[in-house]
């Protein structure tokens, strides 16, 4: 497995010359981007998801300030055509979800090619979340459920509730996305406890996120916008 990704400081000179001229009201578009970059890297949190809008560069620059491994996947535009323009994806659940690079279960995390391809194009990328091990070396799951959360409460029934955690919507349900303890097992990419409405995203898996587009034409959205809590499978 990849050793995590150092997160390099932004250029110290830049973002004060920014900050300058941000003060004095004359700081360009790419001066405030590059002063929100470098605010959410060395000050991010996880509450700042809640203002996740439709800017995929602020996007990726948050979720990387928060350690997150950021995926860049083929769009869907507003009629849900995939913008990969494979036939086999025409009518497929895979569209707006699948990475744009072939060996993303293993490539190394390259926050500029990204933040490049996403000022160029931003129409043609959603964003996605590589589980397993993050930019800081910690290990996160998801449980990716299509349908209401009330699906969870037999299992909650039956194992204990599950706790708080960080939570988004998807195009059919909910992510619920969790930190595994140091101790716990690594799931493979299966059904939580056998309900077939609920997987299990373990590493060589990987979610949508927002601003990203479902090819329903709802949005992904951040709805619990707090740390991922830890559990032990």
């Amino acid at each position: 497995m990849n050793a995590p990704a150092k997160i390099i400081r932004l250029d110290e000179a830049r973002v004060e010359r920014a900050a300058i001229r941000a003060a004095d009201g004359l700081a360009t578009p790419d001066e405030l981007r590059l002063l929100e970059a470098d605010a959410r890297q060395y000050g991010a949190s996880w509450s700042a998801l809640a203002r996740v809008e439709a800017d995929k560069r602020a996007a990726l620059s948050l979720c990387a300030g928060l350690g997150m491994h950021v995926l860049l996947l083929h769009a869907v535009d507003a009629a849900g055509a995939c913008a990969c323009g494979k036939l086999k994806c025409a009518n497929s659940n895979s569209r707006g979800k699948h990475p744009i690079a072939s060996a993303w279960q293993t490539a190394a995390f390259d926050f500029n090619k990204m933040d490049s391809a996403l000022k160029a194009a931003p129409q043609r990328y959603n964003l996605g979340w590589r589980m397993g091990e993050q930019l800081d070396g910690s290990m996160l799951v998801c449980f990716d459920i299509d349908g209401p959360l009330s699906l969870l409460d037999p299992l909650e029934s039956e194992f204990g509730k599950l706790p708080e955690t960080l939570m988004a919507t998807s195009g059919r349900g909910f992510h619920l996305f969790f930190r595994l303890a140091k101790t716990s097992a690594i799931p493979g990419n299966t059904k939580l406890c056998g309900v077939k409405e609920i997987d299990i995203r373990s590493v060589g898996g990987q979610v949508v996120i927002a601003p990203s587009r479902h090819y329903s034409g709802s949005f992904y959205k951040w709805v619990r916008c707090i740390e991922p809590a830890e559990i032990d499978l």
